[in-house]
């Protein structure tokens, strides 16, 4: 059986810009990537894989998808911690909450090494929905 994801907005501005429709990551220029050879690595005396032989990283390539922004977002996080965005267009409408909203530092950020020197972890809502069907041949 071969599964096919179909998916589907509410937004007909989305709907009529196929420059921000999911697409199969496989399709989705990654240079970076491409240019990895798969090969062993050596890290603290122990041997290991890198990226491109990653079987995890290999299936999300191979079977996720990419959805782009809708718009460009300007993110701020101030120094004690307030968050804010702004954009061209919003699509809250659509799901009737906020474009942008973030994680709680106690749920990630708290748990990163301090040199990473992390503030705030953000996330981009998306108002595409799937479905999955599988055929037959």
């Amino acid at each position: 059986m071969k599964n096919i994801i179909t998916f589907g907005t509410f937004s007909k501005d989305l709907f009529h810009t196929e420059s921000v429709h999911p697409i199969p990551m496989s399709e989705y220029p990654i240079d970076w990537y491409e240019n990895i050879k798969a090969e062993k690595i050596h890290i603290d005396n122990e041997e290991g894989k890198n990226v491109k032989s990653c079987p995890s990283f290999i299936e999300v390539y191979q079977e996720g998808f990419v959805i782009p922004a809708p718009t460009d977002y300007k993110i701020t996080v101030t120094e004690d911690g307030l968050f804010f965005w702004e954009a061209a267009k919003s699509f809250s409408n659509i799901l009737e909450r906020d474009d942008v909203e973030h994680h709680y530092n106690e749920q990630l950020v708290d748990y990163l090494p301090k040199d990473f020197d992390t503030k705030m972890i953000v996330k981009i809502k998306n108002y595409y929905f799937f479905a999955l069907f599988q055929s037959k041949s």
